[in-house]
């Protein structure tokens, strides 16, 4: 039930679910290790890592125990997800290393779509840009030529990443655009929530403020309806989009914007953020066809 739980965003459920498992045989048996592993998902899910981190901890330690190769490469990933989420410095360099080895244990069992889940954690907490960008982009290659929409999503979505801060925001945001339809085909919302934030930032980046205020809008909006809590590294995207807007805009334009983009469907956001990349670039053709 865990990934069904955590996919549909019933974080807190699950977790109470499991808890009381736990509670009632605390025998050291496979099972447990994979009620454990289960617990610490709910737990990173509700934004609970050193929680997450402990429950994975102790599900690595099973895992090993009973010579369990994937379940060691899932809750690798998992300790190394919780680790790696909280950023202690201190603890950065073991969170990779967990990654590496679940995506070498993932490898070695043939779970090729665990394997890229656990090579999209690790680009998250390698410290070279370049690495991060050529795991993203294999990962990417590989999830679209099997059809794994959810990897592609995830990989294409910290890819627009790396083309906003590099100044081409119409291409971040179509890649967020492609992000936020597959989320929504699959009915994940947390990501949908998440990459709403990202596409706000690409087009506040690219001076399009008021329709940058209108998805930051909608993305709270959609938080709040579902219940959903936003990692720490998206929650920082969405306060530094906030802070750029608010430099801009006056309080009552912000207000109007912001409100407006609650009021919005995700799909009628996403063609707002697609019609202002398409204003701009119809702009600079005019201009440029009249030699301005």
């Amino acid at each position: 039930m865990a990934p069904f739980w955590y996919l549909r965003n019933h974080a807190v459920e699950g977790r109470r679910s499991l808890e009381a498992v736990l509670i009632r045989d605390d025998r050291r048996t496979a099972a447990r290790a994979k009620a454990l592993a289960g617990v610490a998902v709910m737990a990173f899910a509700d934004a609970d890592l050193d929680v997450s981190a402990e429950y994975a901890e102790d599900a690595l330690a099973l895992h090993r125990e009973f010579g369990d190769r994937k379940g060691v490469a899932y809750s690798a990933m998992l300790l190394g997800n919780a680790l790696g989420e909280a950023q202690p410095a201190s603890q950065m360099a073991r969170a990779q290393k967990l990654l590496e080895e679940s995506v070498d244990g993932f490898r070695e069992v043939g779970d090729v779509e665990s394997e890229l889940r656990a090579a999209y954690n690790l680009a998250t907490v390698v410290s070279d840009p370049g690495r991060e960008r050529a795991i993203l982009e294999d990962n990417m290659r590989r999830a679209r030529a099997l059809g794994l929409e959810r990897d592609e999503s995830m990989a294409l979505g910290a890819l627009a990443g790396f083309a906003r801060r590099e100044g081409r925001t119409d291409e971040a945001v179509s890649m967020l655009a492609r992000c936020i339809r597959i989320e929504r085909n699959i009915g994940d919302l947390a990501w949908t929530a998440i990459n709403l934030g990202r596409l706000a930032a690409a087009l506040a980046s690219g001076g399009k403020l008021v329709p940058a205020a209108c998805l930051l809008g909608n993305a709270e909006g959609l938080r709040e309806k579902v219940g959903l809590r936003r990692p720490l590294w998206a929650t920082e995207i969405n306060d530094e989009t906030h802070t750029a807007i608010r430099a801009e805009l006056d309080d009552a334009r912000f207000a109007e914007a912001f409100e407006e983009g609650r009021r919005l469907t995700i799909d009628d956001a996403i063609t707002l953020a697609l019609d202002a990349v398409d204003r701009e670039r119809s702009t600079l053709e005019e201009s440029e066809t009249s030699g301005g």
